[in-house]
């Protein structure tokens, strides 16, 4: 149950760990109340509700040594398959609404070696984060999904989504900068050629 609480995160559900480990919620929930009640490595904080109505006890651990001592021990392979399980119920539970955790979905997307995923999430988050003034967040999160990018096999749809993540990496940049800023010039001087080379030749 920690190696699974682990993958979760500091703080953590027992609606992911139960997924993590495809075991009922009320067993998951049972330990982790023995645990706090003990004050062995989680405490309780109070309950979690998701948007398709789940409504799970949340808990943390009381030191982030504990939890990555426990999640270092863990084999990769082990690490990839608790990240997917656990990005795969949050998703279902959250729906339409998983803008709303689009960075923790990215974090287990990334880990359980869903690129594609996690590129998808990011720029959602970097949308959310500039859409609400956050400009530094949203610049990294385009930042870190353009790095993912850069790992994946060269496409046609993968040159459009480094494109479309330029541009949200150049609107922040100009918000929180200039115009002038190098990247920022980049980003709108690719778009003008991408637009240029998409227009018919003059007859």
């Amino acid at each position: 149950m920690l190696e699974a609480a682990s993958v979760a995160g500091t703080e953590f559900s027992s609606a992911a760990v139960a997924a993590a480990l495809g075991c009922p919620q009320n067993e998951i929930e049972a330990c982790c109340t023995r645990l706090s009640r003990h004050e062995q490595f989680v405490s309780e904080q109070g309950p979690i509700a998701w948007p398709d109505g789940t409504v799970a006890a949340g808990f943390h651990f009381h030191n982030v040594l504990y939890r990555e001592v426990v999640y270092d021990l863990l084999p990769a392979s082990r690490q990839v398959q608790l990240h997917r399980r656990i990005a795969a119920r949050e998703e279902l539970g959250y729906g339409e609404s998983a803008g709303e955790v689009a960075t923790e979905l990215a974090h287990h997307s990334n880990r359980g070696n869903d690129k594609n995923k996690a590129i998808q999430y990011l720029r959602l988050a970097g949308d959310r984060a500039g859409g609400r003034g956050a400009v530094v967040e949203a610049e990294n999160h385009y930042r870190c999904a353009l790095k993912l990018l850069s790992e994946l096999p060269q496409t046609s749809e993968r040159d459009r989504l480094e494109l479309t993540l330029e541009m949200g990496l150049g609107n922040v940049l100009w918000r929180s900068r200039s115009w002038a800023h190098s990247e920022a010039s980049r980003a709108y001087d690719r778009l003008n050629s991408r637009k240029s080379l998409a227009r018919p030749p003059k007859l």
